[in-house]
């Protein structure tokens, strides 16, 4: 009830995904189907978060998805020379989870370049960004990231705001509507660039 997203919400999420990301021009391959994190299941039949905090904290060990994902490789039939995945900004566990499939997929490819991307609104917080970094330097290998800033005009603005607005469902756990969504957006995009609006990645180096 509080996504407002009908009596299947996972569909509902499924569609807004294919909605955003076909907007973007971009072409939506899911290699397996796993649903968010709070409506997976323990293998009893239990729900594995079940609290906000729960969500924000570390990846349940009875998790299917976070023990599995990390250990798929890249599809073998397409010539990937990039990935991007979460920085883990925030600590969402299902951003925790695709991070570190992203750590897994840089030992088994390392030619592929590695890119890490702020996750908004979480990387308003304070503190948030360096936290997150924080979690490459305890890895065996440790990850070094190189900051990069990425000048958006306004065509890329626009886009952006518009693939946002496709999770209808999500928009009120961050702001009052759509209009609050868009003038947040450009805020911080301009206070990333300095003035201009601009994303920033993080790439291994």
């Amino acid at each position: 009830e509080r996504w407002a997203a009908g009596q299947d919400p996972v569909e509902t999420r499924f569609r807004e995904d294919t909605a955003a990301v076909s907007s973007l021009g971009a072409q939506v391959d899911r290699l397996v189907v796993w649903m968010d994190c709070v409506y997976r299941l323990s293998r009893a039949g239990s729900p594995l978060y079940t609290t906000l905090d729960s969500i924000f904290s570390v990846i349940h060990r009875d998790d299917i998805a976070g023990q599995l994902l990390p250990t798929m490789s890249l599809p073998p039939n397409e010539l990937v020379r990039a990935v991007y995945a979460p920085l883990g900004v925030g600590h969402h566990v299902d951003h925790q989870i695709v991070r570190n499939w992203a750590v897994e997929l840089h030992q088994q490819y390392p030619w592929v370049a590695l890119n890490f991307y702020e996750e908004y609104p979480y990387r308003e917080a304070e503190n948030a960004i360096g936290t997150a970094q924080a979690f490459f330097e305890t890895l065996k290998s440790p990850l070094h990231l190189s900051a990069e800033l990425m000048p958006l005009d306004e065509a890329d603005v626009a886009a952006k705001v518009a693939a946002i607005g496709f999770y209808t469902s999500q928009i009120s756990s961050f702001w009052l509507n759509k209009t609050a969504m868009e003038a947040a957006v450009r805020t911080s995009l301009n206070r990333t660039g300095g003035g201009q609006p601009a994303e920033r990645l993080w790439r291994v180096v």
